[in-house]
């Protein structure tokens, strides 16, 4: 669609405004089409800008779809190869298809930070007739909580009969973590946080017995052991990289 007498970038910027508005109205927001030849570095800047803006104005709802190979945008969402979508909404929307989780995904670990001070009171597995799909840390009434790697904040929300107030994280490594059962959080949703920086205070909120921080880290919406990355113990990495495996089960389907 092209309008006569007017630059491509200002169709651009007019199109994208006008689709955000639509696409809020909708209850979800798109930028543009996950196709190479929108991603020049013109319309990147010009999708930026919309979405920065229209963001501010409170014109586009929590969800948006990242576009393809958007070099631009790369900081903006980490990890936007993977997960090629962005909501503030919910902890786990995302409906992969098994093509899309790689059978194997290295996952670099430079540069963790312990998000608690506190020893391990609880391990990943299971927990009676539940699953326990993170670990638990010991931790004071508002003790401070800090980011595991580089990343920005997916989502802050309170949940009565389960995390109690929590925080999603994504990182530039591929990997979310979460931190739960807080009393305050310190960083806002979409802000950028680096490793080791406070992000909240401990509590006990939620289902929980005492005050504890529980952590968990997933790839691509699946949990891993947190003790499969560090050894809580002597606080140390157990190696500098986590290869992630496609659950056997999964790998067959993706191949029948």
């Amino acid at each position: 669609m092209r309008y006569r007498n007017l630059p491509d970038s200002y169709v651009l910027i007019f199109t994208t405004m006008l689709f955000y508005v639509f696409s809020a109205y909708n209850g979800s927001a798109q930028i543009l089409e996950n196709t190479p030849e929108y991603n020049t570095l013109e319309n990147l800047k010009a999708i930026q800008y919309n979405h920065d803006s229209l963001l501010t104005s409170g014109y586009v709802a929590d969800e948006i779809t990242i576009p393809y190979r958007s070099k631009g945008l790369y900081e903006q969402y980490p990890a936007h190869s993977l997960y090629k979508k962005w909501t503030s909404e919910f902890l786990t929307p995302f409906s992969f298809s098994s093509s899309q989780i790689p059978d194997k995904y290295e996952i670099n670990l430079e540069g963790f930070s312990f998000p608690a001070e506190g020893v391990l009171t609880s391990k990943f597995g299971p927990r009676g007739k539940r699953q326990h799909y993170g670990i638990d840390l010991r931790v004071k009434m508002h003790d401070t909580i800090r980011a595991a790697f580089d990343g920005k904040v997916r989502m802050e929300k309170y949940e009565p009969r389960g995390y109690g107030y929590y925080m999603v994280i994504r990182h530039t490594n591929g990997l979310e973590t979460i931190y739960a059962h807080l009393s305050k959080f310190l960083v806002k949703v979409n802000q950028h946080v680096t490793a080791g920086e406070p992000i909240a205070l401990g509590n006990n909120t939620g289902r929980s017995s005492g005050t504890h921080l529980h952590f968990e880290t997933r790839f691509m919406g699946n949990p891993i052991d947190p003790s499969s990355l560090v050894n809580f113990n002597t606080k140390s990495l157990l190696s500098q990289s986590y290869v992630y495996q496609t659950p056997k089960r999964q790998i067959k389907r993706k191949r029948k």
